[in-house]
């Protein structure tokens, strides 16, 4: 979205000529999503487990992964969306590679849901 708000303004000020950089726009969706997964994901963990989204660990397996039971399992999902969020807001969704990402993203996360 910033590339295709920002970067037309290239012709009042030469400073929106940054946003047409992938490495730019690249490195803003790292931070963005890095920061949204780190100030999120404590309160997206602990609602996980306040609704009880555990592991379930078979009796039948090492001792070593009893201590897995409990721990949340859809961490897939709040991944897949600190992704969307930094892909909608730093890329250039008319790029024939960023379509093509969304779609291998979707499709995967679709696997992992049914998985």
């Amino acid at each position: 979205m910033l590339y295709h708000f920002l970067y037309p303004l290239v012709e009042e000020s030469s400073i929106f000529n940054i946003f047409k950089y992938i490495t730019f726009r690249s490195s803003v969706a790292f931070v963005l999503a890095t920061f949204f997964s780190i100030y999120f994901g404590k309160y997206f963990i602990k609602y996980m487990s306040k609704k009880q989204f555990g592991q379930v660990v078979r009796d039948d397996g090492p001792e070593s992964h009893l201590v897995k039971r409990g721990t949340p399992t859809m961490g897939g999902i709040f991944i897949f969306f600190s992704i969307l969020l930094s892909l909608t807001i730093c890329g250039n969704l008319l790029s024939p590679s960023v379509l093509a990402f969304l779609a291998i993203l979707i499709s995967f996360t679709c696997l992992g849901f049914l998985d």
